[in-house]
């Protein structure tokens, strides 16, 4: 999967670097899968969330739409000749969620000439996969008589974890974790005495004489109010944001650790991400994702 910029990892890197080791690539719009095309990618790339104002680049560029429902299968045009298809075992969300509408999808795409590769789900959390999948083979048995050689595929990285393989499997997170490190460095070094207030409406105290760094990089940059607490690494030594993070930076509490102007800082990684998710009740998705504005992307191959 490499949906939302590879996951904020790069799209036309990334697919570009592991294209000989998939067998096709999943992106959520058209755009995206355009962009790829452009990038010089051939294999094949699914639409997951298609919908119909996707139907002219989807033919234009040879994509394959994950079609849900039959307004989604009615807006494809002639020059589509192949569909993957969504079904709803339990997270409802999107899909076909009974073996009638199977039915009469199977009835649809004969009519348009429509061949579908694969027939996929979704697992709300890895408790709900043995209810779901005996859900799946249950809606999806139609298909599965009319085509044999169907490909079946519901699980992402939970579901991977968990065995749930099926034909095929949809790597997402998996597929990066480990791979990003978010990195600033210090511009300023400040002596506090305790009872000082540091930073946007004094919202840190010092509890005692400390030392406070102000790193670059705020919340346009990704860096949310909300991670006040979360860890980064200066020197070795982990330290905790604290105050208020503002627009373009935010501050540090070194305590004795020794440190200068410049030194880098790492913000996010595999220390850290956890602390990150903790201060501010977020996924490793939202972690991930969330790394924007003034960020640049540096790839070590």
């Amino acid at each position: 999967m490499v949906k939302a910029d590879a996951y904020n990892h790069g799209l036309e890197r990334v697919a570009g670097h592991t294209e000989s080791y998939v067998d096709r690539f999943g992106v959520a719009t058209a755009e995206e899968g355009a962009r790829l095309r452009a990038a010089g990618i051939s294999k094949p790339v699914s639409v997951f969330t298609y919908t119909p104002r996707d139907a002219r680049l989807t033919e234009e560029y040879s994509l394959t739409p994950v079609i849900y429902d039959l307004d989604t299968l009615a807006s494809l045009g002639a020059g589509v000749r192949e569909a993957d298809v969504k079904v709803d075992s339990g997270m409802h969300r999107l899909g076909f969620s009974s073996a009638e509408e199977c039915e009469e999808l199977c009835k649809l795409l004969d009519k348009k000439g429509i061949r579908p590769r694969s027939v996929c789900t979704h697992f709300r959390s890895a408790a709900s996969i043995p209810t779901q999948s005996a859900r799946f083979e249950e809606i999806t048995a139609p298909l599965k008589a009319k085509y044999p050689d169907i490909v079946r595929h519901c699980a992402a990285s939970d579901g991977i974890l968990e065995g749930a393989l099926y034909d095929g499997v949809r790597a997402g997170r998996l597929a990066y974790e480990s791979a990003m490190s978010v990195r600033s460095a210090i511009m300023d070094i400040h002596r506090v005495k305790r009872g000082d207030c540091v930073g946007y409406d004094g919202a840190y105290v010092a509890e005692k004489d400390t030392v406070v760094a102000t790193v670059f990089g705020g919340y346009y940059d990704g860096i949310m109010r909300a991670y006040s607490g979360a860890e980064v690494i200066v020197n070795g030594v982990k330290r905790r944001i604290v105050g208020k993070v503002c627009m373009d930076m935010f501050l540090i509490e070194l305590g004795d650790t020794r440190a200068k102007r410049g030194d880098e800082v790492t913000l996010i990684d595999p220390a850290t991400i956890d602390s990150y998710c903790k201060a501010a009740n977020a996924t490793v998705y939202e972690v991930m994702t969330s790394v924007k504005g003034r960020a640049r992307r540096r790839y070590i191959d």
